[in-house]
């Protein structure tokens, strides 16, 4: 006899098979077996049901299976099973290799260099014509149908050659995993047990062409068999009175149950069998006795109300059917576990009887671990972990991007991190730093170091290169070499990893995870463990002596390990089940909570196929392809997972959905939920709000305090608020209180609120400690005080503690810097060897000048290196494309100057004045001089890698004070420089780049180099002295490319120019003094303050490297900027003049 069990969700065909088997059971502990088939993720609850109706004694007749392990078993009793099945990695790897094999004889699907993600699609498709029963070999007829349709033709003629490949791959040593249903189906007959079988299966929302193919030969050749499917009775009746005629209502969530109602019943007829339709309903949902929401959302899911229907309305006790909004996706999260936590609490609940549904998992997962976690609830998530991200998977696919980069640093430094090679992470960190510091690159690897400019940890260093190179260089030759198989290749491999001892360090990790019970942590590491090696021995058997790239090895390797998925078995029994929608079965809840109810999500939506359109897959089923339907009938087919995810809970539903997402887009809530709303009378349904944050609102916030770690972390944001001037609420007044009162965790109190007293402070050096760090200050330079005068604890963490970021072999700014400084030193070295006057050169001789200066530069040792690097090469073309860029300015500037180079780099100690002795070192990076009526005069000039003014607020502040100083000492030691005294023309800044600027019209060559040297405009301070602008420019009057124009038509300077008299000068000079020996006083005393400046939108954290040390963060009430007032350079100059007076 074959039952079909129906009844809508909660009718009771779960309870009446398990009722059926409880009391077959009673009678004969021992009689005929019994089994129980159903989906395998529902294997253990349905086992553990069943154990729990039989107390005290063993399941002897009765047995739990899947479909595939009821078909392992019967193989296994008449002997037909191989003795190994193929592992999801290696029919991707024997995928690929019979797409290799096969490529040639493709249509549609043959390419050039196939991806592995295009690989891992086409064994999905074929994974598909397996499930609908399609092979190879059998596919021939039913593709001379497809002619009229060439490319249909051709792809299917394409995926029957692929498939007759990967069956000859299998040969006899594996079988596929699809492949069993078929063959016990086959063979069923012989297992003459299975006639007085009773056999029940339930759970299913559908079958495959497979499952029905095994379903047909159990009704040949079982007596019992009931079948249980969530299906209307009044539906099934009609459907099997009206024969095949398919009943399908566009607002129906039954379509896929019809589908394979009428299949069953083909199946019956084939097989001459009867169905006897079964009732288990009766005259109610047995489920939903207790709530007569529940009840009512059951039957309204996807349909539509009659005319005179009114919204439902019951006065039974509310709070079992919830609508919960939320502000973002953390939020519902969040809302979510504070509800079943206060259920738990309040009604005594066990956290099995908690079942959490998701939408999509991948959106959610990282959310829901974190929050469980934090709230200590036992959970098990239904889900399969990638391998991707294992140190066994990153160990094996870093050693094969060692050998793809040629044995790059990067791909060796990645590989030891992975922390399953013997060397500890603190010498990995120092080799590390060791090669990005010297460039080592390549087969510079597999010999010895060269450390004799490296004195720290010389030995350690080589030590651990020598362990590297011994473990990498067998590796690397097998993997070079052109003749080597695969086969060799996964041997090199292997031995790799038995060098490094992974497995042994794998079994530590095991170890280690078990004695701190994290079981799950401990399944995953040995699986993947196994996973690893099963994977090697997959690429040997499928490539085996062939020769692949490297790259294809690589790839293939990197999407085997992507597309591989762990699972876990859960290990307690009281816990919450978090599952996603699409493998929700049937089983029932008492709480159902049911998250990620938005626009898109709920149901999912279904995207088109890659491989066939939906009128393709129309048309292959018309011709008799068992395949998925095309996408608008699974989108129908998703109705049903809505309506089973919906009608789950016996007690409790809540649905929640979010108003944004983590990014601040706007969500919509699920159509279906909002009409579902509409079917409920006004307040029968609650609504919750979720909240993550503190609205300071007592009725709302009372939800935040969840746990203790939960009230801690939100009391601390309501205390910072309190800080700037808010009022404490009278929930919040109260949790301070209970904290205070020292009854709850103190650790908590402590971790949580200890920041709100926190306080980012740097207290004075002690002076023994401060003439240690600072035992050099009696000699400083200016670009150290300015550091000082920007942040002391800059200076601090800079000069004191000598912190530096990691020198990494790169040019950047400062060796930039550097090149540009010496090649500009070294032409003018070079013109006043050979005794040429700089203002005789045209562009075209001082471009040759420099260009043979550039390249004699590059010659020094510790340069040389930079010429074999493509990205350094492009840099230093930069540099030089910029250096002719200057030259050809300063070479005009020569032209029309009076003043003349007299010395560059030019280094000098100077001593200011002071109680303590000070002395100032620098380095002038160009001085100039030229003859005036009365005295000589001198400039300064300074490179700089980006355009700068000399700005006097940053002089006043002391931020500025280089070339103010500089300019001091060239007054003082004039006598001994140039023999006579010279006086102050001048301080500029001149950029070193290369703009690209952008015309509107075609431009004559003499207006696009005026344009260009006019983005290279000196900048700086003048002094008012009208007749010094001829001696700087002696066509400033009609030509503002190499200076603005500085003289107004009266004579005068512009308003726009800074200019300094005699007086004024004198000040400036008097007050950096003044500055630069009260910043030494205050460095010798120990000042260590975290007061960075602000000064209108420019602050000294905007390019400091030492935040991360100091955690200034004004936003946060983490310290507060020294601000510094605005004042213009008028009132700079009139107030110093006036200090200078006063003494």
């Amino acid at each position: 006899m074959i039952r079909i069990f129906t009844g809508r969700a909660g009718a009771g065909k779960t309870k009446q098979i398990l009722d059926e088997i409880l009391l077959a059971l009673a009678a004969d502990r021992f009689g005929p077996p019994i089994f129980l088939l159903v989906p395998d993720q529902v294997t253990f609850y349905m086992e553990r049901e069943l154990a729990k109706r039989v107390p005290g004694q063993s399941l002897v007749r009765a047995q739990v299976m899947s479909f595939r392990r009821f078909s392992l078993r019967g193989l296994q009793l008449i002997g037909q099973l191989p003795a190994q099945m193929v592992s999801k990695n290696g029919k991707f790897l024997l995928m690929a290799a019979a797409y290799d094999e096969v490529s040639e004889q493709l249509q549609v699907f043959r390419r050039a260099n196939p991806s592995a993600q295009f690989i891992e699609r086409l064994l999905l498709t074929v994974e598909e014509f397996q499930t609908a029963n399609l092979t190879g070999i059998p596919l021939e007829p039913q593709i001379a149908t497809l002619k009229e349709d060439r490319q249909l033709h051709e792809k299917v003629h394409d995926l029957a050659i692929l498939l007759q490949a990967y069956e000859r791959a299998l040969q006899d040593r594996f079988i596929d995993p699809l492949h069993l249903l078929p063959l016990f189906a086959r063979e069923l007959h012989r297992i003459g047990s299975l006639r007085s079988a009773q056999i029940y299966v339930d759970g299913f929302l559908g079958f495959t062409a497979q499952e029905f193919s095994l379903l047909g030969a159990l009704f040949e050749h079982v007596e019992n068999m009931s079948v249980s499917l969530t299906l209307p009775l009044e539906r099934a009746n009609e459907l099997a009175r009206t024969g095949f005629a398919r009943v399908d209502e566009l607002d129906s969530p039954f379509a896929q149950a019809d589908d394979t109602f009428l299949h069953l019943r083909k199946l019956a007829d084939q097989k001459q069998r009867t169905l006897h339709i079964v009732n288990t309903q009766g005259n109610k949902l047995w489920r939903f006795t207790a709530s007569p929401r529940l009840n009512h959302l059951e039957k309204a899911i996807f349909t539509l109300p009659e005319e005179s229907e009114a919204p439902f309305y019951t006065s039974a006790e509310r709070g079992d059917l919830v609508i919960a909004k939320a502000t973002t996706r953390r939020a519902e999260v969040l809302g979510t576990i504070r509800e079943m936590l206060r259920i738990h609490r309040e009604e005594q609940v066990p956290w099995r009887e908690f079942t959490l549904m998701v939408t999509n998992l991948d959106l959610y997962r990282p959310l829901l671990r974190e929050v469980l976690q934090q709230a200590k609830i036992p959970f098990f998530m239904d889900e399969l972990h990638s391998m991707r991200h294992h140190p066994v998977a990153r160990f094996i696919l870093h050693a094969l991007s060692i050998i793809e980069s040629q044995l790059s640093s990067q791909a060796i430094i990645e590989w030891l991190k992975t922390d399953l090679t013997p060397i500890p992470r603190f010498a990995v960190d120092q080799l590390e730093n060791f090669v990005l510091l010297n460039g080592i690159e390549g087969e510079e690897w597999l010999i010895s170091f060269e450390l004799t400019n490296y004195k720290e940890f010389k030995s350690e260093i080589e030590a651990v290169r020598s362990r590297v190179a011994s473990w990498l260089l067998p590796f690397y030759q097998v993997f070079q070499s052109t003749d080597s198989t695969v086969r060799q290749m996964i041997t090199a491999l292997w031995n790799l990893l038995e060098s490094c001892d992974v497995p042994g360090q794998i079994s530590a990790l095991i170890e280690r995870e078990e004695a701190s019970d994290n079981t799950f942590d401990a399944q995953a590491h040995e699986r993947a463990l196994v996973h690893a090696i099963t994977l090697c021995d997959d690429l040997v058997y499928a490539f085996g002596e062939r020769k692949l790239p490297v790259a294809r090895v690589l790839a293939l390797l990197r999407q085997a390990f992507g597309s591989s998925r762990i699972g876990v078995i859960p290990m307690l029994l009281d816990q919450i089940i978090i599952t996603e929608v699409s493998r929700v079965r049937a089983y029932e809840v008492q709480y159902g909570f049911l998250i990620g109810c938005n626009d898109g999500l709920f149901p999912r939506r279904i995207e088109n196929d890659e491989m066939f359109s939906d009128e393709e897959r129309k048309q292959l089923i018309t011709k008799g392809f068992s395949i998925n339907p095309e996408s608008s009938r699974q989108q129908v087919y998703e109705r049903y997972r809505v309506y089973m995810a919906m009608t789950r809970a016996q007690k409790k539903l809540v649905l929640s959905y979010a108003l944004a997402d983590e990014n601040g887009r706007a969500l919509a809530m699920a159509t279906i939920l909002q009409q579902m709303i509409s079917r409920f009378a006004p307040e029968q349904m609650i609504e919750y709000n979720y909240i993550d944050q503190p609205q300071w609102n007592d009725e709302e916030d009372v939800q935040l305090c969840m746990t203790e770690e939960s009230m801690a972390q939100h009391l601390t944001t309501i205390l910072r608020e309190v800080k700037k001037g808010e009022r404490l609420t009278p929930l919040w007044h109260g949790v301070f209180q209970l904290f205070a009162s020292g009854k709850l965790n103190q650790e908590v109190v402590k971790s949580k609120l200890q920041g709100l007293a926190y306080v980012i402070d740097s207290e004075p050096l002690a002076p023994e400690i401060a003439q240690k760090l600072f035992h050099n200050a009696e000699v400083l330079s200016v670009s150290r005080l300015e550091q000082f005068a920007a942040c002391p604890f800059a200076h601090f963490a800079k000069y004191g503690l000598r912190l530096k970021r990691r020198e990494e072999f790169q040019i950047d700014e400062l060796i930039r810097g550097q090149l540009v400084h010496e090649v500009l030193h070294q032409f003018v070295v070079w013109i006043k060897k050979e005794g040429v006057d700089w203002g005789s050169l045209d562009s075209h001789q001082a471009f040759q000048i420099l260009n043979q200066v550039f390249a004699s530069v590059l010659t020094a040792d510790n340069r040389i290196v930079w010429r074999h690097n493509a990205r350094f090469r492009n840099q230093l073309e930069q540099v030089r494309q910029a250096l002719l860029r200057a030259i050809d300015t300063l070479t005009e500037h020569a032209h029309r100057s009076s003043f003349q180079v007299y010395l560059t780099e030019a280094e000098f100690e100077f001593a200011l004045p002071g109680d303590l002795p000070l002395r100032l070192r620098g380095r002038i990076d160009r001085l100039d001089t030229s003859a005036g009526d009365r005295y000589p005069y001198f400039r300064i000039i300074d490179y700089k890698s980006s355009e700068r003014s000399l700005n006097l607020e940053q002089v006043y502040y002391g931020l500025s004070l280089q070339l103010i100083l500089y300019a001091e000492v060239v007054e003082q030691q004039s006598i001994e420089w140039f023999g006579h005294p010279h006086k102050f023309a001048g301080v500029f800044y001149y950029p070193i780049r290369d703009l690209v600027k952008q015309v509107d019209a075609p431009t004559p060559i003499r207006e696009v180099e005026r344009t260009k040297r006019k983005a290279l405009q000196m900048k700086g301070l003048i002094l008012r002295e009208p007749k010094l602008v001829s001696l700087l420019d002696r066509k400033n009057a009609v030509a503002d490319d190499l200076f603005p124009v500085l003289l107004k038509k009266d004579g005068q300077f512009k308003r726009s120019v800074q200019t300094v008299d005699d007086k004024e000068w004198e000040a400036l000079k008097h007050h950096a003094k003044h500055l630069a020996v009260s910043f030494m006083n205050r460095v010798r005393k120990g000042d260590t303050a975290i007061a960075p400046y602000r000064y209108k939108k420019n602050t000294a954290c905007q390019h400091c490297s030492f935040q991360g040390i100091c955690q200034f963060e004004e936003s946060g009430g983490l310290g507060s900027y020294h601000q510094l007032p605005k004042i213009n350079g008028k009132e700079i100059l009139q107030k110093l003049c006036i200090d200078k007076k006063k003494g």
